[in-house]
């Protein structure tokens, strides 16, 4: 546990000192938990690596099918990938798993997020004006 904690430690300094594919690295050899595997995506998602990102998140919501940030941004990274149609369904999903709350904050998991169902309802909408669907967008 020590050396995944010091592992944990030095991907944080590597990513917080903007050295991105230093902290993929050493991410990549910790365990894998939801936590990491969000982490590990959010960094590709930053690198413009959509494609890997949505995995890493797919790997996250596997993990924990209640982590309604993974689902968020998977579906940030299908809305880029102008896969509007699993965007949406990810962004619905990730309203559900809110389960009510207004926000759910994720440092309790060591995760520096806070989802807010506004975020979603913005993104959902904008998802929704993309398909044509302009009036179910404005609700």
């Amino acid at each position: 546990l020590k050396q995944e904690l010091d592992t944990w430690d030095a991907a944080l300094q590597a990513y917080d000192s903007e050295d991105l594919d230093g902290a993929l690295s050493i991410f990549e050899k910790i365990s894998d938990t939801s936590k990491v595997a969000m982490n590990i995506g959010l960094i590709h998602m930053y690198q413009g690596n959509f494609g890997h990102a949505i995995a890493k998140f797919s790997d996250a919501i596997k993990l924990d099918r209640f982590l309604a940030v993974g689902y968020f941004q998977r579906g940030v990274c299908h809305y880029r990938l102008k896969s509007m149609e699993k965007a949406l369904q990810d962004f619905v999903d990730a309203e559900v798993m809110m389960r009510g709350n207004q926000v759910v904050y994720y440092q309790e998991l060591g995760l520096q997020f806070e989802l807010h169902t506004d975020r979603i309802l913005l993104d959902r909408g904008l998802t929704l004006i993309q398909l044509g669907r302009y009036d179910d967008g404005m609700k």
